[in-house]
């Protein structure tokens, strides 16, 4: 019997005034912690701000303790040679 799918989501768009990736993130998030079968989970890449993400996620998710390093976030958003940022999609 397999656990929950765990998922864990960079929560730092839904701290301070929410654009268009921080809107979506919360609706993302409010829908994945309404599911039973799914641990979801947000973590602040932010040295200062991820305390406020425990109020910021909606219920149904969690935000562990301490804040993601700034720096791990731009290793995986870095751009590839040729100036193209390898997206989840695997689109440049």
């Amino acid at each position: 019997m397999s656990g929950p799918l765990r998922v864990l989501l960079d929560g730092t768009p839904l701290l301070g005034r929410r654009t268009g990736i921080g809107r979506y993130t919360a609706s993302l998030s409010a829908e994945l912690g309404r599911m039973s079968d799914v641990d979801a989970r947000a973590i602040g890449f932010t040295a200062r701000g991820w305390r406020a993400l425990r109020g910021a996620v909606p219920p149904g998710v969690r935000a562990p303790p301490g804040a993601g390093p700034g720096r791990a976030r731009g290793a995986v958003v870095s751009p590839a040679p040729g100036g193209r940022t390898g997206g989840a999609a695997g689109r440049g």
